[in-house]
């Protein structure tokens, strides 16, 4: 599998998850995904992303993007 398959994979279960939560009634914003994918990632590839671009007005296919160009 290479590193495109592992992103989007990574990003199917971040948007089940975002589903299962927002069908329970949770409130759920772009800013909150974002931050939470964050959280996730190793430490050097959230200063390359920060770097980049400001994260809390970005979209998560940016957010996708860019994973894609730090692999």
């Amino acid at each position: 599998m290479g590193d495109y398959e592992k992103i989007a994979a990574y990003l199917f279960k971040i948007q089940n998850l975002v589903h299962l939560m927002k069908n329970c009634g949770e409130t759920i914003t772009k800013k909150i995904i974002i931050e939470k994918v964050m959280r996730t990632l190793a430490p050097h590839v959230v200063v390359a992303i920060l770097g980049s671009r400001n994260v809390l007005t970005t979209k998560i296919y940016h957010l996708v993007g860019s994973l894609e160009a730090h692999k």
